[in-house]
């Protein structure tokens, strides 16, 4: 530090010290810690649809679950929780003559959680992701399924940066 400050001064050398001290803070600082994080498709099940909210989020939890993996630490009691509540998904039929302008829609909300159960903040998302993301070779589940996680993906993606 001695050396940069005869080279630079000794103000210019202070910023360049606080500057590497912020480079240093590690990446969960820079937004909120959470408890956990969870997905949630029970209104997709009490719409009378349990087969497909288990498979939403089967496809989704694994890419929440990457996007946050560095904003969760589970030994922090007073960390609230996060529940990615999923209330819709629509995936329309794909076709060989499919529009690239053809969308699959998934509405969800970032829940924040406290200690209590009580919601300290939600966060609405819907995501659009262009249908024809899906590999047409696979079979029809496999298909979207694989549309799934690309929803997954984009709502995880937008949800970090705005929670």
């Amino acid at each position: 530090m001695r050396m940069f400050s005869k080279i630079i001064g000794n103000g210019s050398a202070a910023l360049l010290a606080a500057l590497g001290l912020m480079a240093a803070v590690p990446a969960a600082a820079q937004g909120q810690v959470f408890s956990s994080v969870t997905v949630d498709t029970s209104p997709l099940a009490e719409a009378g649809r349990p087969i497909h909210a288990q498979i939403v989020r089967a496809a989704v939890s694994p890419e929440v679950s990457k996007a946050f993996a560095d904003r969760i630490n589970p030994g922090d009691p007073r960390a609230p929780r996060l529940v990615i509540r999923i209330t819709s998904v629509t995936l329309p039929l794909v076709t060989g003559s499919s529009h690239f302008t053809d969308n699959d829609f998934m509405q969800s909300e970032a829940l924040v959680v406290d200690g209590r159960g009580r919601i300290i903040s939600a966060t609405p998302l819907l995501s659009p992701v262009q249908a024809w993301t899906a590999s047409p070779n696979l079979p029809i589940d496999a298909a979207e399924f694989q549309r799934m996680r690309a929803l997954g993906q984009h709502a995880a993606y937008w949800l970090k940066r705005k929670v």
